[in-house]
């Protein structure tokens, strides 16, 4: 097995591009091999004394369209997991269960990519990836919850790939709470580490190629371009794959992607942080000889991308775009018979800078002894000559432009250039809209979430700016929901405001909430929540009817869920009515006859007055909270003895609810998951997809899930498996919350 790790500092496309370039040397791709790829992005951790890093997520985003769009990595088989997706959140189960996956699919002769843009720490002789979860408080946490290399290396040694490519971002700002600002500068332990992925000789099915190309060198920090949201070692190789790399011959080899990378990267430090910052990358060619590794740059793209200058990083006002100059083509006539051609695709006239980055014509000729070949000539650029009737331009510049394409045949007739002109709009400002708290509304809780969004028509949002009752007061992060804590009561202003991925910044947008200080239990009385940790579990059961079946793993990110189910007076006290059931009527029985609809009512108006995230759980969330680590039929055991422990089903509820918190509690600390009254959950109902790796919490189905069973229940409904719909009886339905 090849493996090829990668540490570098946020040079995400192209690292990973000329990484694969080399891995497919000299035979180039095998056309039955698949490609795979593992993407991590982690700007904000969970925990707080962990610094939150800039510009990951949205770089791997970046890394993940790439290898879609330019080297053949099908989305069915490229995951990523970043930490602005709680759905596909990078905490240590999620990424251990994808490495799983990939190493139960993965066949010899396939090519394998993981990618890692997070802190990396050493301890000892020790190196680790720190996941999203991760806890560094000491080292049986620090062990407990990252990513040791060697177990990095022992999950790389299940997957049958014959190439494997690792690339490690992992030696930028300090991790440390409060040193965020100062350098993390590569360690000489943390590299050794990396470098002992690489199997020995011995290990290796072949050992062909094998380098381990590092962002700086050992004591040194790897840099971000202020204001640009990229690395410069990461523009650099952007540099060396659009051409700069390669040599007359159009291929590059390690000598001179190394050569380049060593002269380009402290050039560019030097130039905008001055002299005194030094960055120089570092490879070291464990097996690597320079000869091997010869490819074509542009093989590895769709055939016929044009090299044009990359767009400029600022605005361009309307009424300002340049038209650029244009060299027009000449026919040639030799006989009488010239050939013809004409476009068949184009774009559309206007694009944004988004919409610029891949535009693609394809065009057709015609003659009576045969076409020879085309040649094409965008603005004032060199004339191209192809074979091929397709040509893709990448990452236009704002302006006016003309593309005009002529077709020759064997006699050296040149037909009419066919001409085709459109705009590449300027760069235009991100937007930002403030989701919670709403304008005008009334919060009352210890801490204030406010929730943003964003979207730019023609990049993408990378970096989230919120304060509180003073633009001066912004704080930035990678995500998009801020936590403010020891508010004073009365009114305050939210000031929100985004930045793009080329740094271009939005308006400053404002809301005024109230504040009123108040703890939780004094708004719900009694309501309790529980830290539910993420981890992945086995969903579903073999041995129960078809819609739990396939048992799939499925992994979940922490949140926190209600320790019981919503009482009456809970209830009462938000919705104003009380929906019981025949003669179950209490205080402190769980209520029930609750719709859905009323469930998510009863969630907005804890929101709205708290501030917070309250909602019903997804399936996932659910069961993987009912089992809390068990894999048997109720949290309790496999028996009705062991329902009978922990849970109220029609053997023993004397045929009513009873007050919630009587029986015994599962590991986490919840009550009354099995029987009492059944559960609402987010999802819709409707069968797992033929064993995919993870449940999503959408359905696809016709209503919503019921899980937990119900008093009137006998013991099967009350497993953590049983899944059930609302149509298909009636039901005692309750409500427990979970809070993200």
């Amino acid at each position: 097995m090849n493996i090829l790790p990668v540490v570098k500092a946020r040079a995400y496309i192209p690292a990973i591009l000329m990484s694969f370039i080399f891995l497919l040397c000299e035979q180039g791709l095998a056309a039955a091999e698949s490609r795979w790829a593992l993407l991590v992005g982690i700007d904000q951790y969970q925990r707080e004394d962990i610094t939150p890093l800039k510009g990951a997520v949205a770089d791997v985003r970046a890394v993940a369209s790439a290898l879609e769009h330019y080297c053949g990595f099908s989305a069915d088989k490229l995951f990523m997991l970043t930490s602005d997706d709680p759905a596909n959140r990078p905490d240590l189960g999620n990424i251990l269960v994808k490495l799983e996956f990939i190493a139960s699919q993965a066949k010899p002769g396939d090519v394998f990519l993981f990618y890692f843009s997070g802190h990396g720490v050493s301890q000892g002789e020790k190196s680790y990836l720190l996941p999203w979860g991760a806890d560094r408080r000491n080292a049986m946490l620090l062990e407990r919850t990252s990513i040791p290399v060697d177990m990095l290396r022992d999950y790389l040694a299940k997957v049958s790939a014959d190439k494997i490519v690792v690339v490690l971002d992992a030696c930028r700002n300090n991790p440390e709470a409060g040193r965020g600002d100062t350098d993390n500068p590569l360690g000489g332990e943390f590299a050794r580490g990396i470098v002992r992925i690489m199997p020995t000789a011995g290990e290796a099915r072949s050992s062909r190629f094998s380098s381990v190309i590092f962002s700086c060198g050992i004591g040194q920090r790897a840099y971000e371009w202020p204001g640009r949201g990229r690395g410069f070692f990461s523009l650099a190789f952007e540099e060396a794959v659009s051409g700069k790399a390669a040599g007359e011959d159009g291929a590059v080899n390690l000598n001179r992607l190394e050569s380049y990378l060593d002269r380009r990267v402290p050039e560019m430090v030097a130039q905008v942080l001055g002299p005194e910052k030094v960055q120089v990358p570092w490879v070291d060619r464990s097996g690597a000889g320079a000869g091997e590794f010869l490819w074509s740059i542009f093989e590895v793209r769709p055939s016929g991308v044009d090299k044009v200058p990359h767009p400029g990083l600022q605005p361009v006002k309307p009424g300002e775009l340049p038209v650029l100059p244009m060299v027009p083509f000449e026919p040639v006539k030799v006989d009488s018979n010239p050939p013809e051609v004409r476009f068949t695709t184009t774009p559309k006239s206007e694009l944004n800078l988004l919409e610029a980055k891949r535009v693609e014509f394809r065009f057709a000729g015609t003659d009576d002894v045969g076409l020879a070949g085309y040649k094409y000539r965008l603005d004032a650029n060199a004339e191209v000559e192809t074979k091929r009737s397709f040509i893709i331009l990448e990452n236009l510049p704002s302006g006016v432009h003309t593309l005009q394409v002529q077709a020759s045949d064997a006699q050296g007739n040149y037909s009419l250039p066919a001409m085709y002109s459109f705009t590449v709009l300027g760069n235009r400002p991100p937007e930002v809209k403030i989701e919670s708290p709403a304008e005008g509304s009334r919060v009352r809780y210890v801490k204030v979430s406010v929730s943003l969004s964003g979207s730019d028509v023609d990049g993408q949002v990378t970096t989230w700016r919120c304060g509180l009752d003073s633009p001066d007061r912004m704080t930035e992060q990678g995500g998009p929901v801020f936590v403010f804590e020891d508010l004073v009561d009365g009114p305050h202003t939210v000031f929100a405001q985004v930045v793009d991925d080329v740094g271009t910044v939005s308006e400053i947008n404002k809301a005024q909430f109230y504040f009123i200080y108040e703890e939780l239990n004094s708004i719900v009385p009694g309501l309790r929540m529980v830290v539910i940790p993420g981890g992945s579990f086995m969903m579903g059961s073999n041995s129960g009817p078809d819609d739990e079946k396939p048992v799939h793993r499925v992994t979940v990110s922490s949140f926190e869920m209600s320790a019981m189910e919503i009482t009456q007076v809970q209830w009462r006290a938000f919705m104003g009515n009380n929906p019981w059931w025949y003669h179950n009527k209490g205080d402190d029985l769980p209520v029930e006859n609750v719709s859905w609809d009323d469930a998510i009512e009863f969630c907005r108006k804890l929101n709205e007055l708290t501030g917070q995230r309250f909602d019903l759980p997804t399936e996932a969330e659910w069961e993987y909270a009912c089992r809390a680590g068990t894999s048997t039929n109720y949290y309790s055991g496999d028996s009705e003895s062991d329902l009978d422990r922990v849970g109220w089903y029609y053997r023993n509820s004397g045929k009513t609810t009873h007050p919630v918190g009587q029986k015994q509690a599962n590991a986490f600390g919840l009550y009354d998951m099995h029987g009492n009254v059944w559960e609402w959950c987010s999802d819709l109902y409707g069968r797992y997809g033929g064993g995919e790796l993870a449940w999503k919490g959408v359905g696809i189905g016709f209503d919503r899930v019921l899980r937990g069973g119900g008093w009137a229940n006998d013991a099967n409904y009350c497993r953590s498996a049983s899944r059930n719909d609302p149509l298909s009886g009636s039901h005692p339905v309750g409500v427990r919350l979970v809070r993200r």
